[in-house]
């Protein structure tokens, strides 16, 4: 009676455990399939080619092909940069930064800073859908342009309330302004935020004075939704 005994509690500790496996490998399988996780043919990296040069790679070549597009303009960026700074007699600096990597986009920041008595910083965006390996102008998630006037309008309320709040802060926005902001441009600088917002971005000078440094404002998504394709 007790060898029985002993031989169900066996077998039942054999059950659990078989039970226990199957969850676990429920689990791992769900966890795999997850838009967060990178697959091999997703996954892309950033070497430096050269020097000051990142180049962004991936193991597909038909995506290759498409990412040296993007890192071919990289790299005139940056050695039209450098040539301008060397022949002034500037101290440069330039830095790179993965800003978004999901399954679906990737984003590097370029990042030129030129240090000298009128010094100043230039960010480029570069966003890549991961499908194709080709960068992505922002009009490419919209149905038409109407999008460009809902950020624009967006911005400017953003601009007047934080001058408002921060005496300090001078964005150009108001009329009489010499420049001023009159809105977004089709090929307009953005990023996608780890929310998954989006963020357009300007350049030192641009919409303010240079020590507002490179302003970025970020628009909701349920501004947009009526116009996202």
């Amino acid at each position: 009676m007790h060898k029985l005994t002993f031989w169900k509690k066996i077998g039942l500790s054999f059950i659990v455990l078989v039970a226990i496996l199957i969850l676990i490998n429920h689990q791992l399988n769900k966890d795999t399939n997850t838009p967060n996780r990178l697959s091999l043919s997703n996954l892309f990296t950033v070497d430096m080619k050269k020097s000051h040069v990142p180049w962004i790679t991936t193991a597909d070549n038909n995506k290759q092909k498409a990412l040296d597009v993007v890192n071919r303009k990289m790299a005139s960026t940056i050695k039209n940069f450098i040539s301008k700074e060397e022949k002034s007699g500037s101290y440069y600096s330039i830095n790179h930064e993965i800003v978004y990597n999901t399954d679906q986009l990737f984003t590097l920041k370029l990042e030129l800073n030129k240090a000298h008595a009128d010094s100043y910083t230039k960010n480029v965006y570069y966003t890549i859908n991961k499908s194709t390996g080709k960068s992505i102008p922002l009009s490419a998630y919209f149905k038409n342009s109407d999008y460009k006037k809902v950020i624009s309008k967006e911005i400017l309320k953003q601009m007047k309330e934080e001058m408002k709040k921060d005496t300090n802060k001078v964005y150009w926005c108001q009329k009489n302004d010499n420049p001023r902001f009159k809105g977004i441009s089709k090929n307009q600088s953005y990023y996608i935020n780890k929310q998954g917002e989006l963020v357009i971005c300007f350049d030192q000078f641009e919409v303010a004075p240079g020590y507002m440094g490179n302003p970025t404002f970020t628009i909701k998504n349920d501004l947009l939704d009526d116009y996202f394709k």
